[in-house]
């Protein structure tokens, strides 16, 4: 059997894997748009078949495949996408060396398990509110609370304190009153109780067998270890905006964390559901996944339902990441 004829191919590499298919692309002419193309050769009567997302050369049409072998390998394409494309993630995140995680709303459920503590704490002490719209007022006090520290018009000041004098305006916006400071103090610590989105604990788990793990949130480290004992998070290590002593957005709240790691920015991925965060990561030069997390503000969410930046890698879950990264499972 001799090799298909087509006077358009110019050249034909013997294309093997995913990692020769640029001389193959620029060895066929003229490119436009990205596409998912086949490219294969013939050579000693085999076929070997590679299939890559590049770019659509449409002054190249691959020869025909003969109908003796398509039987053989049009089943393969499947397993084979998937397996180039594997690779090719994977190849491209070799220098990453610990995934830090945002993890309010990407780690952690706080809107659900905020106001899931704070009726649990009326119907006991006989307080009606509607304590769902208080999470969320007390949440919308997070980042003005905050900027006063990130500015600097405030001195450093760590989150639950933060949390703490946020709660206290809302109680008495609310007309709550004759709470003890040890209830103050207890409501506070809710931020500490946080509930895992269900696919939290076997995404890091398996994430944890490949990489270095732990948060990288504006959470204090005494929030974050409590938040992390309740929740069965398997940290390696605890980073925060306390570590760094800088809140997110600021870039020496990526890149001083990254530092305490011993490791470049370059080796750090930020895991995070927040296009903002991540596009602050980017910018200071950490890798960047995107996990989405639709109903973090409730079903009326109308942010973040979806990656709106060059992120390395897009998902919908801790196990979606894990599998996109090769974890074993």
């Amino acid at each position: 059997m001799g090799e298909p004829k087509d006077s358009r191919i110019k050249s034909k590499p013997n294309i093997k894997t995913a990692s020769n298919l640029s001389d193959a692309f620029l060895a066929c002419g003229k490119i436009s748009k990205p596409h998912i193309r086949i490219i294969y050769t013939w050579t000693q009567r085999r076929v070997y078949l590679s299939i890559a997302h590049h770019l659509l050369i449409r002054r190249c049409a691959p020869p025909p495949l003969p109908t003796a072998a398509r039987a053989r390998i049009i089943p393969a394409i499947e397993i084979t996408t998937k397996r180039i494309a594997a690779e090719s993630s994977v190849a491209h995140l070799s220098h990453v060396k610990a995934l830090v995680f945002d993890v309010f709303g990407t780690v952690v459920d706080w809107r659900g398990s905020i106001a899931r503590d704070l009726a649990a704490f009326g119907a006991q002490r006989g307080i009606a509110a509607d304590w769902v719209r208080f999470t969320d007022d007390w949440r919308a006090l997070y980042q003005p609370a905050m900027d006063e520290v990130r500015t600097g018009r405030r001195a450093w000041t760590i989150l639950d304190i933060l949390h703490k004098e946020s709660l206290i305006t809302l109680l008495e916006r609310y007309g709550i009153k004759g709470l003890s400071d040890a209830d103050i103090d207890h409501l506070t610590r809710a931020w500490h109780r946080l509930d895992p989105w269900p696919d939290t604990i076997a995404g890091l788990t398996r994430l944890k067998q490949r990489y270095i793990i732990g948060p990288m949130s504006n959470g204090n480290v005494g929030l974050l270890t409590r938040m992390g004992k309740h929740a069965g998070l398997p940290w390696d290590v605890i980073l925060g905006a306390e570590t760094a002593r800088a809140y997110k957005p600021l870039p020496e709240s990526y890149l001083r964390n990254a530092a305490l790691l011993n490791l470049e920015p370059g080796e750090v991925m930020l895991v995070a559901a927040h296009n903002n965060d991540l596009a602050a990561a980017a910018a200071v030069g950490l890798a960047t996944a995107f996990v989405s997390r639709p109903t973090e503000y409730g079903p009326g969410q109308t942010k973040d339902l979806a990656a709106t930046g060059p992120w390395n890698v897009v998902t919908d879950s801790f196990v979606g990441l894990a599998d996109k990264l090769e974890c074993p499972a």
